[in-house]
Formats: structure tokens, C-alpha cells, sequence
């Protein structure tokens, strides 16, 4: 198994960027809604043809990164194969009905094989679609899956946090099932996207819901099942991506041998005190939303900051909020500030003299006034 290295692992990341094109924006550019992308094969085709994603794309002085056509992004592919019914509004993210079973009752239900349902089907026939519109691409398959501690309150709800007191012993068993459960369908996953580096070389976790249990169970609950998890897909490198933490849950990251991970929306969180209380590589977003309430210079700085205090990676993504003059020139000016920052990096220049080009206004801001 791949070992990282925390005594180096920071100064051996050379320092990355990128914008991505975001899905709502190429929906908004087309006409197009979530539930028309969510449901049917020929809205992908459409906000995914040359023509939608060029008209973007020259919005942003081609800086933002390929997009890669796939099926809906829905996140709950693994629950749905387990029964669970999907929602999908008229414009809005998918959402899935709440069940009341209970732990002994999921776990009979856990243990079974892996069967596809038929909303999984349906985002099979999606994705022939489009590779039968798009010949000469991959097509990502994005029926996914949550990990551990978010899939067990998409099970449980709310009374998983009282489990963890009333039944602890159990639930430690229903994680245990349910972790494996999750694993085979992330081959079901694996085997639908395949291959490529990002399945050869390490795989990544989305498990938002963890940051709600405290840091003081982490070792316990949630650390464990992430390794068992990891461990069943790959021997290399570990991706992890958990909103909302803080501080004392970022110094358990070691522990699971993670590689790299993406805090994305944590308020509780920002490149100092990540930097201050973990050895692991980060990444550090600014969200689409953001920018609204961000100048040209505030986006600047930001990146700055952001580099001064370790990232390895910073990303934004365009969001249909950003498609005019005012939202490119700041999303323009991100990647500018990327750019100069990766160029005076490799070049050998410090950290330290890169954040010598935050503004007063940005030393005053970021990071004591920034709740991102």
C-alpha cells in the first residue's frame, strides 16, 4: 500500500490550478434545467456540444479546463440500488425520500448483492447516448455514491446521531456492512468508468457528513471505515473531499493516509490553520457563489493569501451567476493570479514573497473576515 509521506509530502507537490466549466453554466448557456440534464440523454448532448461549451469557453479567454460530457451528476446512485426512491425537482438537485429502517433492518438489506435499479439502468442507456453523440470522448458515468458517516444518515436521518449513543456497538457493525456495501458499488462504479489515471493510480471519497460527528469520534467511527473503504478500492494514493470541518478534525487526516484533500465550503477553516494542523496536502476553493460578493482585488488577494499559506491547489469553478462582464473579469482575474503565482513557484520563489502582493485590504481580510 502507498504510504505518504508527511515529512515531505507538501514540498513535493508542485503547486496546481484550474477553473472548471461548471454544469449549471453550460445548462444556462443552452436553455436548459437541472431536471432536463438530470432526466434526459439529448439535454447532455446538447449543453455538452461544441457549440455550448465554445460559448463559454470564449467568455473566459479559453482559460477554463476541457469539460468532460457525462450523465447527470447525481450522488446517490448507491442508495438508489439499495431501494431508495430519487426526487427530481423541476430545477433544483436531486434529492432522495427518507426511509425509517432501522439498523438491523438496513444491515439484512446491506449484505445483499449489489443490483442495479432502474434509474441506474436509465444512466447507463444516458451514457451510451452520448458516447454514441461523442465518439472521440470519454463519458463519465456519475451515478455515484457518498462514503461511510453521509451514507448512514442518507439511511438512518437524524437518529444516526443518536445511535452513535443509544446502540454504539451496532452501529459500528451497520458501518462495517455498510462500508463493504458501499465498496462493491464503487466497483460497479469503477468497472463503468474505467480505466484511466484516476482509477489506476488512487481513488477519492466524498463524505461531507462526517465533519457533523464530533472530532472526538473520528478514530472510532469514521477514520476506520474510511481505511476499510480505501483499502478495498486501491493501494495507491487516497483522495478525500469533506465539507464543513475544522481545525481538530483536519489532524486526524494522517491517519487515514490521505494524500490530498478538499475542504471546498468549510467556514470553520482556511489555508492557515489547515496548514497549522495537518501535514497533508490541500486544496483550497473559491466557490462560484463567492465572487459575488468579492472585488477584482479581493480575488487577487485571495489567491495570494491562499498560496503564502500552503495550498497545494486552488480551483474555482463558473457558475451561471458568473456569465457576464463583471463575473469574467473576476474569474479572469483568479486564473491571473494562479498563473503568477505557479510561474514565481517554479521558478524557486518563496511562499512568503508571493504573499508580499496581498493588498492592506486583503492582510485585513483574509483571513480574519473571511467566512468562506
Amino acid at each position: 500500500m502507498y504510504k505518504v509521506n508527511y515529512e515531505t509530502a507538501r514540498e513535493e507537490r508542485k503547486f496546481n490550478y484550474f477553473i472548471s466549466n461548471g454544469v449549471d453554466a453550460l445548462a444556462k448557456m443552452a436553455g436548459l434545467s437541472h431536471h432536463d440534464i438530470f432526466t434526459d440523454y439529448k439535454a447532455g448532448i446538447k449543453i455538452y456540444s461544441d457549440e455550448n461549451t465554445n460559448k463559454v469557453n470564449d467568455m473566459f479567454n479559453n482559460k477554463l479546463r476541457s469539460v468532460q460530457p457525462s450523465t447527470g451528476h447525481i450522488a446517490y446512485g448507491h442508495v438508489s440500488c439499495l431501494g431508495m426512491e430519487l426526487l427530481f425537482p423541476k430545477d433544483g438537485e436531486v434529492n432522495y425520500v427518507r426511509e425509517k429502517k432501522s439498523l438491523d433492518e438496513w444491515m439484512v438489506i446491506l449484505k445483499k448483492d449489489i443490483e442495479l435499479s432502474d434509474l441506474a439502468k436509465k444512466q447507463i442507456v444516458y451514457k451510451e447516448k452520448l458516447q454514441e453523440a461523442f465518439p472521440g470522448k470519454k463519458i463519465a458515468w456519475t451515478f455515484s455514491y457518498e462514503g461511510p458517516m453521509t451514507t448512514a444518515y442518507e439511511l438512518r436521518d437524524m437518529d444516526v446521531f443518536y445511535d452513535i449513543y443509544d446502540q454504539p456497538e451496532k452501529l459500528k457493525d451497520f458501518l462495517g456492512i455498510l462500508t463493504d456495501s458501499i465498496g462493491r458499488y464503487a466497483k460497479i462504479y469503477k468497472k463503468m468508468n474505467g480505466p484511466g489515471e484516476v482509477f489506476d493510480n488512487g481513488w477519492g471519497m466524498c463524505d461531507d457528513v462526517a465533519s457533523m460527528f464530533s472530532h472526538e469520534l473520528w478514530d472510532e467511527y469514521v477514520i476506520p471505515h474510511w481505511d476499510q473503504f480505501f483499502s478495498s478500492m486501491t493501494s495507491g494514493t487516497r483522495y478525500l473531499h469533506c465539507e464543513d470541518m475544522d481545525y481538530k478534525h483536519v489532524k486526524h487526516l494522517e491517519r487515514a493516509n490521505i494524500f490530498t484533500f478538499d475542504p471546498a465550503v468549510s467556514p470553520k477553516l482556511n489555508p492557515q490553520l489547515i496548514r497549522d494542523n495537518t501535514r497533508v496536502p490541500f486544496k483550497w476553493k473559491l466557490n462560484g457563489f463567492y465572487y459575488n460578493n468579492m472585488s477584482e482585488q479581493d480575488v487577487t488577494d485571495w489567491v495570494y493569501k491562499a498560496v503564502e499559506d500552503g495550498a497545494s491547489e486552488l480551483f474555482s469553478n463558473v457558475t451561471y451567476q458568473l456569465l457576464d462582464n463583471e463575473g469574467v473579469k473576476k474569474v479572469l482575474a483568479f486564473d491571473e493570479a494562479c498563473r503568477a503565482s505557479k510561474e514565481m513557484l517554479d521558478k524557486g520563489i518563496s511562499r512568503e514573497e508571493i504573499g508580499k502582493r496581498v493588498s492592506k485590504e486583503g492582510k485585513e481580510k483574509f483571513w480574519g473576515n473571511w467566512h468562506g
